[in-house]
């Protein structure tokens, strides 16, 4: 069922919960007014809503943007900051409202330095990764350090060799990482929220 056919048969039998989650979907909501009126409606008194977006004022946020379309229509019709979804919730009549940011993963660091620095690397980095893999699929699914799970022992070689390399990358752009490690705190990927139906 869509979220709208679902809404409809909870109302004709009556339904409502006590908890409802929506974790990485408000940011997909092209009227995210009337997603909020369904959910609040399909609450019971001082019933709760918990749920996560991605963080607008993430650290690399324009990284992503310039390279990641996911973040745009079709895919992502909204961008919200702590603020701007602390007003969206408000604003729909939820209290207690309590939105965290998660902390930036140090492991993505190394990802999104190389993509400020170099550019978008990633059709080199599929043809290495097919160089060791043989198959251009595996290589776009898999991780360099997943590689050694998925290939012959005959390229045992072909994969330490392509480690070694990203391990020169890293080093490379360990110096630029002591730069970004003061900005990790509260400046990740997600925002998480919960709210509270406020009361009729």
């Amino acid at each position: 069922m869509s979220l709208e056919e679902f809404y409809k048969y909870a109302k004709e039998k009556g339904l409502q919960f006590d908890v409802i989650t929506f974790f990485e979907v408000l940011e997909h909501q092209d009227k995210p007014k009337e997603f909020l009126k369904m959910i609040k409606e399909l609450l019971k008194n001082e019933g709760y809503i918990a749920g996560s977006v991605p963080n607008r004022n993430r650290l690399f946020a324009e990284i992503d943007w310039k390279y990641y379309p996911g973040d745009y229509p079709p895919h992502h019709f909204l961008r919200f900051s702590k603020e701007s979804l602390q007003k969206a919730l408000t604003m729909n009549s939820f209290t207690n409202v309590k939105i965290f940011a998660t902390d930036y993963p140090y492991k993505e660091i190394f990802h999104h330095l190389e993509k400020k620095i170099f550019g978008n690397v990633e059709n080199f980095k599929y043809k290495i990764k097919s160089w060791v893999t043989k198959e251009e699929k595996l290589a776009k699914v898999f991780a360099i350090e997943e590689l050694n799970h998925v290939i012959s022992y005959k390229n045992k070689l072909k994969f330490f060799l392509i480690k070694s390399l990203k391990m020169l990358r890293n080093f490379f752009l360990l110096p630029f990482l002591f730069f970004y490690l003061p900005k990790l705190k509260q400046n990740g990927i997600n925002l998480y929220f919960h709210a509270k139906k406020q009361e009729i």
